[in-house]
């Protein structure tokens, strides 16, 4: 459940945690993570950075699953 609503994404915002999760991801999968992501100052309404982050965390999981992927973007 954790990773579901990371108390991350409440303290430090949508960009941060996507940081924190794609790391984590690199970690556990040995698949490298490139984000292209703003400095993260701009906050969005705690829903739309709670869908944002679970698609993130969707689409991740189906480049492991699925992608045979050597390497995955975040834009």
């Amino acid at each position: 459940s954790y990773l579901l609503h990371p108390p991350l994404l409440e303290e430090q915002g949508l960009v941060f945690a996507i940081r924190w999760f794609a790391e984590g991801f690199t970690k556990r999968n040995n698949i490298p993570v490139v984000l292209d992501l703003p400095d993260g100052g701009v906050r969005l309404e705690p829903e739309i950075e709670t869908a944002l982050f679970r698609i993130v965390q969707e689409a991740l999981g189906n480049i492991y699953r699925h992608a045979g992927a050597t390497k995955a973007w975040i834009t």
